[in-house]
């Protein structure tokens, strides 16, 4: 997606605390160490305070994944911790009207943590051609996922999405080329939805919290 959203000339960062771990794909390393398009975590509530054209279009925020710090909420880290970052970025993004009603925020999981799931998860497509050693025809267990953003309705949505889909609202925001079979349309029941559809509502809302207090 980065590659992606490069080639678009869009602007993207991620903000990370320790050690990012997108790095691990080598090709992100120059990015890294001579770009713009890394910065310390510290600096994400000073930079949602300028001027809302001036922050990055795209961000991904990494967790603090070791040390005393920990805070992505992985076992056996303190998952308060982890409540106490979603609550310092909504504050952040929410202190700043005009980036607030310009920003989607999605808080999710890489995975369920084992917890038992009644849900039986639903056949899929491969992303792609490799296939050899597993044959991805399968969803995982569910993980959480909530949309943050004045433009979206409160409430549960019955909408069944997976990770692609956050690709797939960025490709389709930004009209970048889709990025593997699972958002190509010929791909029919099988497309991964896009959250573009929960984005409608005519008015930005006005009961949202100005801010939000996290554990102790």
């Amino acid at each position: 997606i980065y590659d992606r959203l490069g080639d678009f000339k869009t602007n993207w960062r991620i903000y990370f605390d320790g050690i990012p771990q997108s790095i691990v794909m080598t090709h992100m390393l120059p990015s890294f160490v001579l770009g713009p398009h890394y910065s310390s975590f510290r600096n994400f509530a000073k930079d949602a305070k300028k001027p809302e054209k001036e922050f990055p279009d795209y961000v991904f925020i990494e967790p603090a994944y070791f040390g005393r710090d920990e805070n992505d909420q992985h076992p056996p880290s303190d998952v308060a911790a982890g409540d106490r970052l979603i609550a310092e970025v909504y504050n952040a993004l929410r202190s700043n009207d005009a980036l607030w009603k310009s920003t989607l925020l999605i808080v999710t999981y890489d995975e369920h943590g084992g917890f038992f799931d009644h849900v039986f998860p639903p056949a899929t497509i491969a992303p792609d051609g490799n296939t050899k050693e597993f044959d991805f025809a399968r969803l995982g267990v569910r993980v959480p996922a909530i949309l943050v953003s004045p433009w979206v309705e409160r409430g549960v949505c019955k909408t069944p999405f997976d990770h692609t889909s956050i690709l797939r609202y960025a490709c389709e925001k930004w009209r970048l080329a889709p990025l593997g079979k699972r958002m190509d349309p010929s791909a029919g029941v099988f497309q991964a939805n896009s959250f573009a559809s929960e984005i409608k509502l005519p008015t930005a809302r006005e009961d949202t919290p100005a801010s939000i207090s996290g554990p102790p």
